[in-house]
């Protein structure tokens, strides 16, 4: 017999195997766990370990085969707290911690390349945008894509693409690292995010795939667990998809929503507020980060840029001329990068 309970808590459980509502926790008292067994019989299939040892913890076992949580918390209306997902990862809602979000820069906040200042065509190749963050266009067509005000997503900053004439296949997404993303093969996931329409849209989804090799994306392979067609218009709309990470994800991972139709000439969408984090429910967003300065380090492991270095009497690298028509200079980096970078001067 394992005693439940030593405080009065007037709660009754139901006795499936001999069909009767069954009373525990009034006062001190013992029941056994065969009851405790019968009043989850119909949790979703799951489980309780029989346990009297006090060295051994209380254990909630899934069914074969378990594809719905084996606990959810909710406040008394309903609202989920906390949950344990089929795979038995835990989540906290309303709980923001730096590394929850595996995506960096979901809020589309960081732009460094661009600043916001004018938007950029992508014709016939992949280039980013805002940090982290790329639009890939497989036409010769001419979209444009910058950071804006997320006025339409309620957000402080958007990534906005315009479409165009012939723009009829294109992606956004962010290829995570696959030293950042490694950790979590096997897990469940949930992508979410923002997205609105400057009319009704058609063909976007989202999608995921992992490359052949680490972090070569040559050849890749679809998780198609993690596609879902979206409802894109001019009411802000928050999607999600919970899906598991294949071992594959060892070679990174790319993720975002896919233009299939492509966006005509005259019509945008603004999408922010990603997210991919472990559990089978979408959180509120939170920065990978954590902090606005936490998000910038971030982007700048993959990518930095030096801007009004021609101040007089500030000193930015330190170096020396070997010829009339070449010098070497070292330039101290903000962080440590992914790899060995490379650089080119602009004006």
């Amino acid at each position: 017999m394992a005693n439940y309970s030593s405080v009065s808590r007037p709660a009754y459980v139901w006795d499936a195997a001999n069909t009767q509502w069954v009373p525990i926790g009034v006062g001190p008292h013992t029941h056994s766990v065969a009851d405790m067994q019968n009043a989850v019989s119909n949790l979703g299939g799951s489980t309780i370990a029989n346990t009297t040892s006090t060295t051994v913890p209380l254990t909630i076992s899934g069914a074969s085969g378990q594809s719905v949580d084996l606990l959810d918390f909710k406040n008394n209306a309903g609202s989920l707290l906390a949950n344990i997902d089929a795979n038995g990862n835990m989540a906290y809602q309303n709980v923001n911690y730096a590394g929850k979000n595996i995506l960096i820069n979901g809020g589309m906040e960081i732009d460094q390349r661009n600043t916001a200042s004018s938007a950029v065509t992508v014709s016939n190749t992949l280039k980013y945008i805002v940090d982290r963050f790329f639009l890939y266009n497989a036409t010769t067509s001419s979209p444009t894509a910058q950071k804006v005000s997320g006025t339409n997503v309620g957000t402080p900053y958007a990534f906005r693409v315009n479409g165009a004439t012939s723009f009829t296949n294109g992606n956004i997404a962010q290829r995570i690292e696959s030293l950042h993303i490694a950790p979590y093969a096997g897990k469940t996931v949930t992508f979410s995010g923002l997205i609105y329409g400057s009319t009704s849209i058609s063909g976007i989804s989202t999608y995921a795939i992992v490359p052949s090799a680490q972090d070569n994306y040559g050849t890749t392979t679809a998780i198609t667990s993690a596609n879902i067609s979206l409802t894109v218009g001019t009411t802000s709309t928050k999607f999600s998809v919970t899906f598991t990470l294949p071992s594959t994800v060892s070679n990174g991972m790319e993720i975002g929503i896919s233009c299939s139709s492509g966006i005509a000439s005259g019509q945008y969408i603004d999408i922010s507020n990603f997210q991919l984090e472990v559990g089978s429910a979408a959180t509120p967003f939170s920065r990978a980060g954590g902090t606005i300065a936490g998000e910038l380090a971030a982007c700048q492991r993959y990518y930095q840029r030096f801007t009004n270095l021609n101040l007089s009497g500030i000193s930015f690298a330190n170096g020396y001329a070997y010829s009339t028509s070449g010098a070497s200079f070292q330039l101290p980096l903000r962080t440590t990068m992914r790899t060995t970078p490379s650089g080119n001067l602009s004006s």
